[in-house]
């Protein structure tokens, strides 16, 4: 461990460059329509912005298209996740990353993104300037650093250059210096004609009141809850009472170790009348905006002409990886898939002496 910092170190100041600023405006309220669609992106081709909500367990991953046919991707789960989320993005007929959210981080943000990043054509990639010393975030900035990226350093004020149609923003993080990495996460706003969504990592009540004094505009019709809907997150009830939303989203695994969502945090979102959808009860979740009305889509099951088979398995307990053929594979729950051997390798897992891969 005390020999991977200084690794760290030096590749994170390779790839780091500055950022630039910007402000908000104003937004106003409209109606929620549910309802199913067969071809999302056919929804939009006339204008408009689909934001899905990859169910990636206990984690994030967020994938943002507009009409202008640019793809926002905000992070990808953990490491097992990178495979799911890869065929999430191709289903969706995604071939570039235009610009690359990295909210913080923590693994279950983190871990997936080398998988895209090897597999996808990238753009812009923003995440907050914070070093961490963990074998995850090290295969993340090498998957970066080796097709030859660079990272803009994110930070409150910032404003994503995308079509002019659209306003995205960061509202946070707004100081240099945090004790919890949580309180680093980007806290995205996006605006489009009548709507706004936040995104909001894993930020903390640091961030929230930060958020708060700065005086931001936070008005939105969609929120994804923080970390998970935890209580240690920027989900206080001036925040949210702030945000008023009509529409909450919460990024959750079912039956996890921490019973997110914390049920304080549903009860006022309850108490606000506020429509709660969850990752761990209703799937993949798709928001369909025009602009003035919202589509909500849930249980999306992919319908892929492009899936692939993962080319190494790993045990995550006896931390060996395997061929697909290999006849001691793990139960799927104890699973973790790679599409290379290296990435295997370096995420410290051995090679079966049985199947070599």
């Amino acid at each position: 461990m005390r020999q991977r910092f200084p690794l760290v170190m030096i590749i994170f100041l390779l790839i780091f460059m500055a950022g630039c600023a910007i402000g908000d405006s104003l937004i106003k309220t409209s109606p929620i329509i549910t309802d199913t669609l067969t071809d999302y992106r056919e929804a939009i081709s006339e204008g408009g912005l689909l934001v899905h909500y990859i169910d990636v367990g206990q984690g994030d991953a967020t994938l943002i298209q507009l009409f202008t046919g640019e793809n926002i991707l905000i992070d990808a789960g953990e490491v097992d996740k990178g495979l799911v989320v890869q065929e999430y993005l191709l289903a969706q007929g995604v071939e570039k990353i235009d610009y690359l959210i990295v909210t913080h981080p923590h693994s279950d943000h983190i871990g997936g993104l080398p998988v895209i990043i090897d597999n996808f054509a990238i753009g812009q990639i923003y995440m907050p300037k914070v070093v961490h010393n963990t074998t995850t975030y090290e295969n993340l900035l090498l998957s970066i650093k080796n097709k030859g990226l660079k990272v803009t350093a994110a930070k409150a004020g910032i404003r994503l250059p995308t079509s002019e149609a659209f306003a995205i923003s960061f509202l946070a993080p707004n100081a240099d210096k945090y004790e919890s990495l949580n309180n680093y996460s980007i806290v995205t706003k996006l605006e489009y004609q009548e709507h706004v969504f936040l995104f909001t990592g894993d930020a903390e009540p640091i961030s929230g009141r930060e958020i708060i004094n700065n005086n931001y505009d936070i008005r939105a019709q969609v929120l994804d809850i923080a970390h998970h809907g935890s209580t240690n997150s920027l989900s206080s009830k001036e925040f949210l009472q702030r945000v008023n939303p009509d529409i909450a989203v919460i990024s959750v695994g079912s039956d996890n170790s921490y019973n997110h969502p914390h049920a304080e945090i549903l009860e006022i979102l309850q108490e606000m009348g506020v429509n709660i959808l969850r990752t761990d009860q209703d799937g993949n979740i798709i928001i369909v905006s025009d602009g003035e009305k919202f589509t909500i889509n849930k249980n999306i099951v992919l319908n892929n002409d492009k899936t692939f088979t993962a080319k190494y398995i790993g045990n995550k307990n006896s931390k060996v990886f395997h061929l697909p053929t290999c006849g001691s594979l793990p139960s799927e729950k104890n699973r973790i898939y790679f599409t290379s051997r290296d990435e295997a390798l370096a995420n410290g897992y051995k090679p079966c002496g049985q199947c070599q891969p």
